[in-house]
């Protein structure tokens, strides 16, 4: 399990008011003068998964364990103001059973009011959970893993001036969880190896890129470092359309959507007896196309 630190307290400190949680009420509280101000919650433990309060990045947090299909740890951190309890981040690492990719994402600025208690909450801590899992497991790495290619690279996010891929150099560093994020914008080019945390500020349509620490027995997270227009950068590029156009199909069939030459994808699998590749691309919108190519019409990289 990714399991990282269960501390031995369980109250923090937000703005006047520190956070609690009482196992025999089963509850998480804040006292507000002689009032109490709680919510229902019951740490768990049942076959593969967990559920615990615990702290995260200096923050409660209600933390989510499994280790089933695939192994997560996910870490829904807790602010208290205007009277009410507000999920303020989400983080999530993430380990695929089924392919081997390891990831580590954080979501803040969510303020998701937290309503009659940790039952109204918890499919919505479960979706940010699932939606790395949809958008992870199914990535192809047979590839890499048999030496058809050197490396793995996937297209993790895209806006009109900023494309973010993530980088397995080699098939040893996908096996040790060992990757990079390479955010490219224009002829910049910023490299931020040592498997960090990526952050998404809903509020401020900002990404971070945070390393762990531990300080005093608490996690942190802080700015990792990078480098600067690494002459490397460009040495690590997604599969590629390479053809003039390149016409999506659905179920077997063609559209007359096209992605053009140079558009990167993340390759998922293909099927032989159509001579077909699964893909997704991702738009300037940051939304994601699904469909399939012709195997032939996609650049899978040099060895």
């Amino acid at each position: 399990m990714l399991r990282m630190l269960l501390l031995l307290f369980v109250s923090f400190g937000a703005s006047s008011h520190e956070i609690k949680y009482s196992k025999d009420d089963g509850e998480v509280y804040v006292m507000n003068g002689e009032v109490k101000k709680s919510f229902d919650f019951d740490e768990n433990s049942s076959g593969n998964s967990e559920r615990w309060f615990d702290f995260f990045n200096g923050k409660p947090a209600i933390v989510n364990d499994s280790n089933s299909l695939n192994s997560f740890s996910s870490y829904a951190t807790l602010i208290y103001h205007n009277d009410d309890f507000y999920i303020d981040c989400i983080y999530i690492e993430f380990k695929s059973n089924k392919n081997g990719i390891y990831d580590k994402t954080g979501f803040c600025g969510l303020e998701k009011k937290i309503v009659n208690g940790y039952g109204n909450v918890e499919s919505y801590i479960a979706s940010f959970s699932d939606k790395i899992s949809r958008q992870i497991s199914d990535i192809d790495t047979s590839r890499l893993i048999s030496g058809k290619n050197d490396y793995l690279a996937i297209v993790s996010y895209r806006d009109k001036n900023t494309t973010l891929n993530k980088v397995y150099e080699s098939k040893e560093s996908l096996i040790a969880g060992d990757y990079e994020y390479l955010i490219i914008s224009g002829d910049s080019c910023k490299r931020y190896k040592k498997s960090p945390w990526v952050v998404y500020y809903e509020n401020k349509k900002t990404i971070s890129f945070e390393t762990k620490m531990s300080r005093n027995g608490n996690v942190f997270l802080v700015g990792a470092k990078y480098e600067e227009n690494d002459g490397l950068c460009m040495n690590f590029n997604p599969a590629k359309v390479d053809s003039r156009k390149a016409y999506i199909y659905r179920g077997g069939k063609v559209t007359t959507s096209y992605l053009i030459k140079g558009d990167f994808i993340n390759y998922l699998y293909s099927d032989d007896s159509n001579h077909l590749c699964e893909v997704v691309y991702i738009n300037e919108k940051n939304k994601e196309v699904s469909g399939s190519l012709l195997c032939s019409d996609i650049n899978f990289g040099v060895k």
